[in-house]
């Protein structure tokens, strides 16, 4: 359904992949609503995957009530984060499309930025930028640098870089924007990664980046492009850490399968491992021994999450 006739040539599309987050999605709408890009120039894509709370009604009601805005609303009953993505790609009609997470906030000048940057670069496929958080009660006591990136936390640089198969920093998540021709010529989201309801699952995004970059395609990190990632407190427990970390070492499972990378992938977890010991004897001198413990617990969790058969509960 679409809620406005636009004139003008769609140029950008914000797709947001929402599931059971209807308290959230208030205010990414009003976020979108003070993008200063001209409202003629982008779309809004909800894609609704299946919710059972309000998030339908939610949805309709911001599409009613703002009609002058290019609006539009779908449902994918198959179930998962990749599967409502592909969705979004495919009901999408802009020469851009970036994917907004249902728990951030963009920055005002977002669309504006991103859009500018890949009108100048055109052999760009992909644009990322920085990701800072935006804790909704206490800071949890665990919480250090290197764990930051488990609540969406990604601020790798303050300049400009390009992704290469080296550096691996590829765009995360909740500010991620591709050219739309990108899909294309390199696929959609790999739906056998990727979060599933209340399973987190990942990895989807790195494969997308690695073929992309195979493609001899631009990946590049821009940090005039500015998301607010919301951290509510039932997302700092111990359970969703275990949650999280189990999901990442599976999800980074497949994805090396596939790619017939397992073995590196083992090799660089034993890495991991070390410069997990080394942050524990550091923490401990310095006395806070919460963060030491948590680093140990989060990295066990991923190995275990790695080397488990995906067929095993």
């Amino acid at each position: 359904m679409n809620s406005n006739n636009n004139t003008k040539e769609i140029k950008f599309s914000i797709v947001i992949c929402t599931y059971n987050r209807e308290k959230f999605l208030p205010g990414l709408f009003d976020s979108i609503l003070s993008q200063t890009l001209d409202k003629e120039l982008f779309e809004i894509v909800l894609i609704n995957n299946n919710s059972t709370d309000n998030t339908k009604n939610i949805c309709l009601k911001f599409q009613k009530d703002n009609a002058q805005y290019n609006i539009l609303y779908f449902e994918e009953y198959n179930q998962g984060l990749s599967y409502a993505r592909n969705r979004g790609i495919k009901e999408s009609r802009g020469t851009y499309i970036t994917f907004a997470d249902d728990d951030a906030l963009l920055t005002p000048n977002f669309s504006l930025e991103a859009c500018d940057y890949l009108d100048r670069h055109q052999d760009v496929g992909e644009l990322g930028g920085p990701i800072q958080l935006k804790f909704l009660g206490q800071i949890p006591k665990w919480y250090n640098p290197w764990m930051a990136s488990l609540l969406g936390y990604f601020v790798p640089s303050r300049e400009e870089y390009f992704m290469t198969t080296k550096n691996k920093r590829y765009p995360r998540g909740s500010n991620m924007t591709f050219r739309n021709s990108v899909f294309k010529k390199c696929g959609d989201f790999n739906i056998k990664l990727g979060r599933v309801g209340r399973i987190l699952v990942g990895g989807e995004e790195k494969d997308l980046a690695f073929r992309i970059i195979d493609a001899g395609l631009k990946i590049v990190y821009y940090p005039k492009v500015l998301v607010l990632h919301l951290v509510p407190e039932e997302r700092t427990t111990m359970n969703f850490i275990k949650n999280q970390a189990f999901g990442t070492g599976k999800s980074e499972r497949v994805r090396s399968l596939n790619n017939n990378t397992y073995s590196k992938r083992l090799f660089s977890e034993g890495i991991k491992w070390t410069a997990t010991i080394v942050l524990w004897f550091k923490y401990m001198i310095i006395l806070k021994p919460v963060i030491a413990n948590t680093l140990v617990k989060f990295r066990f969790w991923v190995t275990m999450g790695l080397l488990q058969n995906n067929n095993s509960k």
